[in-house]
């Protein structure tokens, strides 16, 4: 895909990401029409890998699948599963992701990256302070104005009323139901709109 038609913009991530490649069914779990109409027209390709930590996403980047192209822009999310079966520190995960920043700027130094913040999820309690630990670090270490990075944390699109908001993730609708985890795209039923 790449090699037919040089990206503009590509996406990094895990499943998370990868998850705009769906198309149903059900009808709720149809994410591609709404790729198509926020990116269809940049060039977009979607990078995202289900199950990817920083350590695989570094692993592609060494290996290759930057290669060859030259995008003005990259959006990465990252440092969910860092969490999950790892069970990897704030401080670990921090490195990953800035790692993966430093790898993907020495190959595409004309990038732009809009870096997102590791999203909420309901996992568990340890999941939930570290994920707080990670942002605070994210948005120290890339203030406004602080280069390539552009670093946006996303926390508050995901709760209501200052609480985690469950009806916002796909994985309690699942079945059998999932600790939520991801978020699916808005279809026009209330959910909200998606960046």
């Amino acid at each position: 895909e790449m090699r037919a038609h040089p990206p503009r913009l590509i996406f990094l991530g895990d499943s998370i990401t990868e998850d705009w490649e769906k198309h149903g069914p059900p009808a709720w779990r149809d994410f591609a029409p709404v790729w198509q109409r926020f990116y269809g027209d940049h060039h977009a390709v979607n990078l995202g890998f289900m199950g990817d930590t920083t350590a695989n996403l570094l692993w592609r980047i060494e290996h290759g699948e930057l290669a060859g192209i030259s995008p003005k822009g990259a959006v990465i999310l990252i440092g969910a599963n860092n969490l999950g079966y790892l069970h990897w520190s704030a401080h670990d995960t921090v490195l990953g992701i800035d790692t993966c920043l430093r790898e993907l700027h020495r190959r595409l130094p004309h990038t732009k990256v809009l870096l997102l913040s590791v999203l909420p999820s309901e996992r568990t309690a340890w999941a939930t302070r570290t994920t707080r630990v990670i942002n605070r670090r994210l948005a120290a270490q890339f203030p406004p104005g602080s280069g390539y990075v552009t670093f946006l944390d996303v926390t508050h699109v995901f709760m209501r009323n200052g609480r985690f908001d469950r009806a916002l993730f796909l994985d309690p609708r699942l079945r059998p139901p999932a600790a939520p985890l991801h978020e699916p795209p808005a279809q026009g039923d209330g959910e909200r709109s998606h960046p």
